[in-house]
C-alpha cells in the first residue's frame, strides 16, 4: 500500500520535453518486519492520457532507509505508447529481483511521465531517453475507481508460500516438504473445484526449468512430487497456476 504524495490531487499533469519530467514519489508506511521480494516479475498498470505522438511511462523502485535516508534500487518497469488524446492503462512489468527489505525501510515508487537523460546507475538504474521524445501533456490519475496501482510478489512468512498484493486466491498451496529438499519434495494443495492447472519449476530469477505438470484436477486435496536430484544447491521456486489463480513456493535445494 503506496500512500500518495503530500498536498496532491489524484491527478498530476507534466510537460515531457527532451530533459523529461520531473517524478512523482509514493511510499509505503516504515515495514512492520523484514518483506522479502520475491524474482516473478511485478507489475504496473499506469492509467494516463498524454497529447503526444509517442510518450513513456516509467516506475523505479528503491529500498528507502527512512534513518539514514539511503536508497538502494529494487527495480523498474518502462513502457511507450503512440495512442494520443485517449486515456487508458499502460501495464508492464518491472524487472526481476530477489531481495529482503528490512523492516522499518519504506518502499518508495517514482512515476515518470518520461525517462532520464543522463545515465545514473545510482539513482535512475542507468536510464536514458528511448528514441524521440515528443513534447506531451501528460496526466497521470492515481484515484479514482480503478486507480493506478503497483503489485510485488512477495515472501508469506505464515505459510512459507507467496502471494501478489492484494491477494485473490480460490484455492490453498501447502509448504512443500522436505524444505529444504535433497532429491524430491513434495507439495499439496487444495481445490474447491475442478480446475485446470498448471505447475512448473523455477531459477533464483524466475526463470522456467521445466513444467512439471499440467492437465485438469478434481475438487479435493492433491499432493505432486518435485524431482530436484538433478538441481544444485539453491534457491528454487515453484508456480501452482489453477486457471487464472496462480501461487508462488519456495523450495531450497541442499546437497
Amino acid at each position: 500500500s503506496f500512500a500518495p504524495p503530500p498536498s496532491r490531487s489524484d491527478r498530476l499533469i507534466t510537460y515531457i520535453n527532451v530533459l523529461g519530467s520531473t517524478p512523482l514519489s509514493f511510499r509505503t508506511p516504515p515495514l512492520a518486519e523484514d518483506v522479502v521480494i520475491l524474482p516473478p516479475p511485478g507489475n504496473a498498470r499506469i492509467r494516463v492520457r498524454a497529447t503526444g505522438n509517442k510518450y513513456q511511462m516509467n516506475v523505479l523502485l528503491y529500498d528507502v532507509d527512512p534513518a539514514t535516508g539511503k536508497r538502494r534500487p529494487l527495480n523498474r518497469g518502462h513502457r511507450q505508447s503512440a495512442d494520443p488524446n485517449v486515456e487508458r492503462m499502460l501495464d508492464f512489468e518491472l524487472t526481476s529481483i530477489l531481495h529482503t527489505v528490512k523492516a522499518g525501510h519504506v518502499i518508495e515508487a517514482l512515476v515518470n511521465g518520461g525517462l532520464a537523460l543522463f545515465p545514473d546507475q545510482a539513482t535512475t538504474f542507468g536510464n536514458f531517453v528511448l528514441g524521440t521524445v515528443h513534447p506531451s501533456i501528460n496526466t497521470f490519475m492515481f484515484g479514482g475507481d480503478d486507480p493506478s496501482r503497483l503489485q510485488l510478489w512477495v515472501e508469506d512468512n505464515a505459510t512459507s508460500d507467496t502471494r501478489p498484493s492484494p491477494p485473490l486466491h480460490a484455492y490453498r498451496l501447502l509448504p512443500a516438504w522436505p524444505n529444504p529438499a535433497s532429491d524430491r519434495a513434495t507439495i499439496a494443495f487444495e481445490v474447491p473445484t475442478p480446475a485446470s492447472m498448471r505447475v512448473t519449476l523455477h531459477d533464483a530469477m524466475g526463470r522456467v526449468i521445466r513444467t512439471v505438470a499440467e492437465g485438469t484436477v478434481s475438487a479435493g486435496t492433491h499432493t505432486l512430487e518435485l524431482l530436484t536430484m538433478d538441481l544444485r544447491t539453491g534457491i528454487y521456486f515453484y508456480r501452482v497456476a489453477m486457471g487464472d489463480d496462480v501461487r508462488w513456493g519456495r523450495l531450497a535445494v541442499l546437497r
